[in-house]
């Protein structure tokens, strides 16, 4: 009759768990009772050699097939919903610069991400705004300017204007000129 054994150690709280044959159980398995066949860890789990229990990934780990040995860091542009799911893309107007995290962080007003699964947010170009930092830029409509990280453009002061799209200034009116709506 073939047993599994159980190895307690004197003193300390350690549990081994062994197959019948002498040898541990496997990395990523357990192995429990009269089994002769270690047990594979579901997945959002894993184990070391020897267990007689797998253990849960941490927060912002996953595991996604059984038999792990270990949990992966949920890598950067990503977050780890759950420990038995792929890491998920950051979406549009959020990043993550960081490994195993379990949400992202949304952009600030003036940046936007140009894809999913970014690490950082961009700002917005000059000659451009951008209002929700889900959506690309849009550039500036003739007669309206912005800087570097604005959230919208600004229209000329009088005086002033630009005739074409994209902005980052506006010029002075040519002498013997007026400009009323800056772009003119």
């Amino acid at each position: 009759m073939k047993l599994l054994v159980l190895l307690f150690i004197t003193g300390c709280s350690f549990v081994h768990a062994t197959l019948p044959d002498g040898s541990d159980c496997p990395a990523g398995y357990f192995c429990l009772g009269r089994a002769i066949t270690p047990i594979p860890c579901p997945p959002g789990t894993w184990s070391n050699a020897g267990a007689f229990q797998c253990t849960a990934c941490e927060p912002g780990y996953y595991s996604t097939k059984g038999g792990s040995a270990y949990c992966t860091a949920c890598e950067q542009g990503h977050f780890c919903l759950s420990a038995n799911l792929p890491p998920q893309p950051c979406e549009l107007g959020e990043y993550n610069e960081k490994l195993a995290q379990t949400k992202c962080v949304p952009c600030a007003n003036g940046t936007y991400t140009p894809s999913q699964g970014s690490v950082k947010c961009t700002l917005c170009p000059a000659g451009s705004s951008c209002e929700d930092p889900a959506d690309l830029p849009e550039k500036c409509s003739p007669g309206n300017f912005s800087t570097v990280g604005q959230v919208s453009c600004t229209p000329c002061r009088p005086g002033y204007y630009t005739t074409k799209n994209g902005s980052a200034r506006c010029d002075a009116c040519p002498v013997g000129h007026y400009c009323v709506n800056g772009d003119e």
